[in-house]
């Protein structure tokens, strides 16, 4: 497990920045059921059956000769997972990587572009009910409230489902409405982590409204849940030029080292996830099935969890405040029925998500400008203490649309099959900068930087936007 927020405590791996643990002292958890449905007991010495989906069929999890891994919704909720990193390190044939909040890379069985992909095709593929949600080095991170099911598909999936599931797939289904049976629950949740002069607070809640004489279920499901921070950002300042001699004794202007005072405060990586799920199921008479359901989740991130290296445990060193806003909604149809020789499926899905986060480059800039000495080599000269900042926007558009025939289990032949379309398309806009704050003013920019940056800008073989420049 390769995670800033690293609560089950596993040793990093050789080379990694140390990872930041969580403990919670005290919880206090309150939940309420509405409804006479009961739970099934089962009985010793019998094995659960689970019925899962990974065959794009319903299938009993013991007669598949594949290697799955499945939760269901009393192992989520009595596992208490809500995000990936509770449930990855219960799956033998996963790992993942995290950079950020809502930034994640999921690997099955090793097979990975690199160790944290960013911009590449993935190996492994995750899905949301019948979508692909896949991007690399930034997959979304469904909250686990009301979720049926969590099945992860280990090895090569490509028949089945498609681009980027080389190595695996990892699927999460909703609950779907029951239209014969009203239900409900409430839960919440009060938290003080250690290392923290906040609470984590966690609300959810679903109902189930059967309607129509039974033939149209509503089912809704709202949360939220603020988790408080526990990284520092100390008082520091910013690291030493080594360039400094060199400069002073060539003539060229030495600038002064800068501290953080106006950034540093206590508990800055505090988050907000808001969401909530409306569907409805019709079922239009004994063989056909119509469900429609809408999904939103909004992320709000005041500051990054990683530290820095030689400070304490949780204690990092920033320039700028960072934050993070990562908000993604999901439509989908899904159409099923019995043709009498075969099941059929009809799926169309729309998935738009809106990503920006600003993140402080400070040292990753001032590890450019020491590289080359200043009076020889100018060419990353940000003038010994530069101060920058980074940012990304991307805003994501992704159709889906599927269509499938399956031969009957009972059917009574000896030969089975399965024929389908798929066809997936994602628009993507994307503007990633890095500034040298206050750059303009500076001596180098005024003598060389200027001419040198104009130089690169106006050139085909540099500036690949020169047609566009």
């Amino acid at each position: 497990v390769n995670t800033m927020d690293n609560k089950y405590n596993y040793p990093a791996a050789p080379g990694t920045p140390p990872f930041t643990t969580r403990q919670k002292t005290l919880a206090l958890v309150v939940s309420a059921v509405l409804g006479t449905s009961q739970g099934a007991i089962a009985q010793p010495g019998m094995l659960e059956e689970v019925i899962v989906t990974a065959s794009k069929r319903k299938a009993n999890l013991q007669d598949l000769p594949q290697a799955i891994t499945a939760f269901t919704t009393e192992d989520i909720s009595r596992q208490g997972f809500t995000g990936l990193d509770d449930y990855a390190a219960k799956i033998p044939s996963l790992a993942y990587a995290t950079r950020e909040p809502a930034g994640t890379s999921v690997v099955f069985r090793g097979v990975a572009s690199s160790g944290i992909q960013f911009g590449t095709n993935p190996s492994s593929g995750v899905y949301l009910d019948e979508q692909p949600i896949t991007q690399a080095g930034l997959n979304p991170d469904p909250r686990l409230i009301d979720i049926e099911r969590v099945e992860a598909l280990s090895g090569p999936q490509g028949t089945l489902f498609g681009d980027a599931s080389q190595s695996g797939t990892l699927r999460i289904i909703t609950n779907k409405p029951d239209p014969n049976e009203f239900d409900g629950w409430i839960e919440g949740t009060l938290a003080q982590p250690e290392h923290s002069d906040d609470q984590d607070t966690d609300i959810s809640g679903m109902v189930n409204i059967p309607l129509l004489n039974n033939k149209v279920g509503v089912r809704l499901v709202g949360f939220r849940a603020d988790e408080a921070g526990y990284i520092d950002n100390v008082l520091g300042l910013s690291q030493p030029d080594q360039w400094k001699e060199a400069r002073t004794e060539a003539g060229l202007p030495v600038r002064p080292r800068f501290d953080n005072k106006g950034f540093a405060k206590d508990d800055i990586n505090s988050s907000t996830t808001t969401g909530g799920r409306a569907a409805l199921r019709w079922l239009v008479n004994d063989d056909w099935t119509v469900d429609v359901a809408g999904i939103i989740q909004d992320l709000e991130v005041d500051g990054f969890g990683d530290t820095t290296a030689g400070l304490g445990d949780l204690q990092q060193l920033r320039f700028a405040d960072e934050k993070l806003k990562d908000k993604w909604y999901q439509l989908s149809l899904t159409i099923e029925g019995d043709l009498g020789f075969a099941d059929t499926t009809l799926t169309g899905s729309y998935f738009n998500r809106d990503m920006k986060y600003d993140a402080d480059a400070t040292s990753y800039q001032h590890d450019f400008d020491q590289t080359y000495n200043p009076v020889y080599y100018a060419i990353y000269d940000f003038t010994g203490q530069p101060r920058g900042k980074a940012r990304q926007d991307q805003e994501d558009d992704r159709w889906t649309f599927e269509g499938r025939l399956a031969t009957q289990d009972d059917s009574g032949s000896r030969w089975s099959g399965l024929v389908g379309f798929f066809y997936s398309k994602l628009e993507r806009k994307q503007l990633f900068t890095s500034d040298v704050q206050d750059f303009s003013d500076t001596e180098y920019y005024a003598n060389q930087g200027y001419s040198y940056l104009t130089y690169l800008a106006n050139s085909p073989y540099y500036n690949p936007n020169y047609d566009k420049f």
